[in-house]
């Protein structure tokens, strides 16, 4: 495919612009303020958000330094969230949020955050961007855009080790990124703009996008083009006006893209919280049912727009820019998992399977798709994801000697190796038990476990047994060794 020359000059200056900036950001300090705005204890984090935590979380809000899609320097807003027990050096975790409306629902506003407290309670310091064009940066979001996505997250990693210092918090050489849905867009986009600068700066110990669009020609094309309801038409809408916003030559009038009365709706839709993207959607099927019978988005599409759309003509701004952002022709050089769900309605699962696919056939060393289940949509794929990223994670700990964040932790596990039967003492009242494997997938769930588990039907590995009690999650590596 040929990317358009408009888009690739844009780009170009762009790609040169942030070079530029990440050099001198080596030098120059980045973090611009921070304040405390909320602490959490493990119990607070399962009364309130019905997740059992391992530990607690302190969260800052940050203002940053970052250049805006152009490369004109900007202050950025995002959050940092670090545990509130903290023993030894710590790794640093790099988490990128989903599709969110109006632009102040955001994490340093404390409005989708629970991923970061999740994360933090287990352990990691959290630095979590709110992204160019929401909170307190300039102009409207520049949604799906790679350059930017990476660019705001890596500079607030840049601030959350100054951060550190500030606070005296060590930390360690780790560094792991994910996120989830439009997240899991943002953390492909992190690693691969930190794997592919050939700086030492940030090394990614290993990534876990979930249920994300790495794939953005494969779905938003295929559900612009097919003759089938899709009950997401906004964000065709919001994907357009991302572009413009980063590109600044997808249209001249959002007629160019849509047809009236779809266009009129779409020009009104300015991430506000008079008119957010959930209103604009609602409108939007409502409208498509009325005139066309079903929610079919590509009916909003102008005819000569849709024809380059099928044709898959990168003449066309807007089709340039999808295939700007896909992010599966790469290759890795450290692990990666991308877990997803079959039943997934917004963000198709395909993005991952064909992602791991491609990025196999290149020669990846350690590249996996891992389904959370097959009936699970993209709401409910969302805390088994989570988990299984965490228990992933968790497995790297032992390779640095990073110690437990809650030296209180009163769980003993033996024998350990193991080859039959696993037991633990000093906890009471385990109402849930779950083994991961090492790569993060969920092998087993019981209830109401006390003392121990048979583990003689799975095979020799690395495990994480997670056990929960009534308000709090405690996590412990063990080994299954060969049976004689």
């Amino acid at each position: 495919m040929q990317i358009s020359l408009t888009v690739y000059m844009k780009q170009l200056v762009l790609t040169t612009l942030l070079a530029i900036w990440s050099i001198s950001n080596l030098q120059a300090q980045t973090l611009v303020s921070y304040e405390q705005i909320n602490s959490y204890t493990a119990l607070d984090i399962l009364v309130e958000f019905g997740i059992p935590a391992q530990g607690g979380a302190v969260l800052y809000k940050v203002l940053y330094n970052t250049p805006d899609a152009m490369g004109v320097p900007d202050t950025a807003s995002g959050l940092i969230v670090i545990p509130d027990m903290i023993d030894g050096a710590l790794p640093l975790l790099c988490h990128q949020h989903g599709t969110t409306s109006p632009r102040e629902n955001i994490p340093s506003r404390e409005q989708i955050h629970v991923g970061e407290l999740f994360l933090a309670g287990a352990g990691y310091v959290v630095s979590s961007a709110d992204l160019l064009g929401m909170g307190d940066s300039r102009g409207f979001h520049t949604y799906i855009h790679a350059a930017t996505q990476a660019s705001a997250a890596i500079d607030l990693l840049r601030a959350t080790r100054e951060f550190c210092v500030a606070e005296s918090i060590e930390l360690n050489e780790q560094l792991f990124v994910t996120g989830y849905s439009q997240g899991g867009h943002g953390a492909m986009s992190v690693f691969k703009a930190l794997e592919e600068s050939g700086s030492d700066e940030f090394v990614v110990t290993a990534a876990a996008p979930m249920s994300g669009p790495y794939n953005v020609t494969g779905t938003m094309l295929n559900n612009t083009l097919q003759e089938e309801e899709y009950f997401f038409p906004s964000y065709i809408a919001y994907i357009a006006k991302g572009f413009q916003a980063a590109y600044g030559n997808i249209y001249e009038e959002i007629t160019d893209l849509f047809k009236e009365p779809y266009a009129g709706l779409i020009e009104q839709f300015d991430n506000q919280a008079e008119y957010p993207l959930g209103d604009l959607n609602d409108d939007l099927i409502a409208m498509l049912t009325e005139r066309e019978g079903a929610s079919i988005p590509k009916y909003m599409i102008q005819d000569d727009v849709l024809v380059a759309m099928q044709a898959e003509d990168t003449n066309e701004p807007i089709v340039a820019a999808l295939f700007d952002n896909n992010l599966f022709d790469w290759t890795p050089s450290v692990p990666l998992r991308m877990y997803y769900c079959e039943a997934d309605e917004q963000v198709p699962y395909t993005n991952a399977t064909f992602t791991d696919s491609l990025m196999n056939a290149r020669g990846a060393a350690d590249v996996q798709a891992l389904s959370m289940g097959e009936t699970l949509d993209h709401g409910g794929c969302a805390v088994p994801a989570y988990l299984a990223t965490n228990a992933f994670f968790k497995s790297f700990e032992a390779a640095v000697g990073t110690k437990d964040i809650a030296p209180s932790n009163p769980i003993t596990i033996y024998p350990n190796p193991v080859v039959d039967r696993l037991s633990w003492r000093g906890l009471a009242g385990v109402q849930t038990l779950r083994i991961f494997d090492e790569f993060g997938r969920l092998l087993v769930q019981s209830q109401g476990r006390e003392e121990g588990i048979d583990i003689s039907h799975l095979p020799k590995g690395i495990y994480l047994l997670s056990l929960e009690t009534v308000d709090r999650n405690w996590t412990k590596r063990f080994v299954i060794v060969e049976r004689e």
